[in-house]
């Protein structure tokens, strides 16, 4: 409530695991179209328990455009998608793809991964939505991703609903987006 998101009780609880399906684009979405969605997810986490000056990032990219990710110069060496339909909670997605976490060095399960930030590229026609399934072995459910809140009012015979969503507030995309130097950069 205060905006401090911490995992500190069984119902505020971080999310442990190491897979978890990102799924992606409208279910009549083509894979090799030159606005097919690619996805980036980047996983910030900490290679040192409570050491958050050591915080790192792990990039996951994915792909179903097989034409962008064949071997050649003009590759955008994404990983290739699954072109397979992907359903999470009833919605149907066009295109999916697997992360596994178990390469990325945490000391701490407690306190090793941190948050994802997930990217689409290439959609520039339509938007596209995302999911994130964490339905695997040993994952826990992901944390709470905002507030809802919900107002009723009655006056008389009329009752009146107004429900609100708001995510957490993200990380500003200058601190994953930016170059940084010291001196002159020359391309």
């Amino acid at each position: 409530n205060n905006g401090n998101l911490i995992c500190d009780s069984p119902d505020k609880e971080c999310f442990k695991g190491q897979t978890l399906q990102l799924c992606w684009g409208n279910p009549a979405s083509s894979a090799n179209q030159s606005d097919t969605p690619a996805m980036e997810a980047s996983v910030f986490y900490l290679s040192t328990a409570g050491s958050y000056k050591d915080a790192e990032i792990a990039r996951y990219t994915a792909d179903p455009n097989s034409i962008r990710t064949a071997a050649g110069a003009d590759s955008n060496n994404f990983t290739p998608a699954q072109a397979t339909e992907c359903t999470i909670d009833g919605k149907k997605y066009a295109f999916q793809t697997t992360l596994d976490f178990s390469s990325i060095p945490t000391t701490d399960e407690d306190e090793g991964l941190l948050f994802m930030i997930v990217k689409s590229f290439y959609n520039t026609s339509f938007a596209h939505s995302f999911g994130v399934n964490v339905d695997y072995p040993d994952n826990t459910q992901l944390p709470s991703q905002g507030r809802k809140i919900v107002s009723v009012g009655t006056a008389g015979e009329a009752t009146r609903k107004v429900e609100v969503n708001t995510l957490y507030r993200a990380m500003p995309a200058v601190f994953t987006n930016a170059i940084f130097a010291l001196g002159g950069i020359t391309k």
